[in-house]
């Protein structure tokens, strides 16, 4: 045999080879995905299969699925029709392999101390997951759904058209700053509710640090009457509520606020209401100091309440939160803003104080 011949034998077989890699590539990472999913404490998941294109250096995953074990069967605790990964052709040429991501029509599902998601490290679940690091990701027309079954009514909020963009993720372990990656979001609530998010993180650590700023603006309030009578025993009858807050997240400690302000609200209307006499009492009752309460000159009921300790132990105060109430109905209306008054540096400061009177 000829040395001409023998290269040729040994192309064809590696571009053979080549090509059966390429056909069995999809179904090898279709089972490495459904291995990793399968791996998760108190949770199960599939793919139903994956698309590999070579030239643009890029893959599709179809239909990811993750439940609760002892779960909802009918309720997913995700579910993602497709998503796209492709190569930062940017970064590659840096000498960096990285990836973007494109999540379309995601379903994140909760349900009230059964289907929470507390209780596994998802960041290095999903770094065990992905072959190369993710440096963008979206999400395009999600919904977020939250169940407690556990009242009566049943209570479910929804935040639908969900759009999200977070950047910088795969520079956070060298970049050097605090908090390298960005997040904004936006969405509708139920009740048509403007949601704003703005966010400066570091999301690979177990606890993300955070510096976060919400707006959540012009919640008409009666499409949330089923969460109103199930947790408040209350029955609103006008009225649009917006939420704005701030909040720091350093090493799992919080510092931060929740601002509500209520506009025109109306608990109960005697004329309409036919329920049963004590919760209308009780309504009655509410709706008396709501309008005592009530800023007269902006039709405002308002309060601030501080954020403060860890995560796993946030800390209110009741009497500011009161005194806040007194503040916006008779000395000034509070401002349907955010204030810039929080920043991540006051996190560590908050705690240095501590120390300090500790140690005094």
């Amino acid at each position: 045999m000829t040395k001409r011949k023998l290269w040729m034998l040994i192309a064809i077989g590696v571009l053979a080879a080549l090509i059966a890699l390429r056909l069995a590539l999809p179904s090898l990472v279709t089972y490495y995905a459904n291995r990793a999913l399968q791996d998760i404490s108190g949770y199960g998941g599939s793919v139903a299969d994956v698309d590999i294109s070579l030239i643009r250096g890029a893959y599709v995953v179809h239909q990811i699925k993750i439940f609760k074990k002892d779960g909802s069967a009918e309720i997913p605790f995700i579910d993602i029709p497709q998503v796209d990964f492709s190569v930062e052709w940017g970064a590659l040429l840096r000498g960096s392999i990285v990836s973007e991501a494109a999540i379309y029509s995601p379903s994140f599902n909760f349900i009230h101390k059964v289907q929470t998601g507390e209780g596994v490290d998802w960041v290095t679940k999903a770094k065990e997951m992905l072959p190369v690091r993710i440096n963008r990701f979206e999400i395009r027309d999600g919904t977020v759904e939250f169940y407690d079954f556990t009242k009566k009514p049943d209570v479910s909020l929804e935040l639908k058209q969900l759009q999200l963009v977070a950047t910088n993720f795969a520079n956070v372990e060298d970049s050097g700053q605090d908090l390298p990656a960005t997040l904004e979001a936006t969405g509708v609530s139920i009740g048509d509710g403007r949601l704003t998010l703005n966010m400066r993180l570091n999301p690979l650590q177990k606890i993300p640090d955070l510096d976060m700023n919400l707006k959540f603006e012009n919640i008409n309030m009666p499409a949330l009457n089923d969460f109103f009578r199930a947790y408040g025993k209350i029955d609103v009858e006008q009225g649009t509520l917006s939420v704005y807050s701030e909040m720091a997240v350093d090493d799992g400690k919080v510092k931060g606020y929740i601002k509500p302000v209520a506009d025109n609200l109306e608990i109960v209307n005697m004329e309409r209401d036919d329920q049963n006499p004590i919760n209308l009492a009780w309504q009655a009752i509410v709706d008396f100091f709501t309008e005592i309460f009530k800023n007269k000159s902006n039709e405002q009921l308002a309060t601030q309440i501080p954020l403060t300790g860890d995560l796993n132990n946030i800390k209110t105060s009741v009497w500011t939160a009161l005194w806040n109430i007194y503040r916006n109905g008779f000395v000034q209306a509070f401002s349907k803003s955010t204030n810039s008054s929080i920043d991540f540096s006051d996190v560590e400061k908050q705690e240095t104080g501590k120390n300090r009177a500790r140690q005094k």
